[in-house]
């Protein structure tokens, strides 16, 4: 399987970040889809194709990150997709991280852990449409 096919959704309503991750992502061979909400989020699964990971924020405005993670799992087409969390709230990752998460990263987060975690949660993953 190739990298080029694996596509990652990234979710945060921070902009800057958002565009720098995917450009981030992008450069590694990955094809990067954006939202800067978890409603646009959902749009996006919708619309397909389903990524092979998921990154999002936790504290977003409007719906959560919380509350995506959430709806990814009350949705069998999604319930399965890998998902990698960020947030700043380093107290909120190590008292009660989100549930069935591959992994969850702190913020600032560190390049190489990023990376490491998207290449790990993409392992064995294709796109589907």
């Amino acid at each position: 399987m190739s990298m080029l096919a694996q596509l990652v959704l990234v979710v945060d309503d921070d902009v800057d970040l958002l565009e720098a991750l995917a450009m981030i992502l992008e450069r590694r061979g990955y094809r990067v889809l954006t939202a800067t909400s978890g409603e646009q989020a959902l749009e996006q699964l919708q619309a397909g194709p389903v990524p092979s990971l998921i990154l999002f924020d936790l504290t977003m405005a409007g719906m959560s990150g919380w509350t995506l993670r959430q709806k990814l799992l009350e949705t069998p087409a999604y319930a399965d997709i890998p998902v990698v969390v960020l947030s700043g709230d380093h107290g909120v990752l190590r008292s009660a991280p989100p549930p069935r998460c591959t992994n969850a990263l702190r913020k600032p987060v560190d390049l190489a852990t990023l990376l490491d975690a998207v290449k790990r949660g993409c392992a064995g993953r294709e796109t589907t449409s």
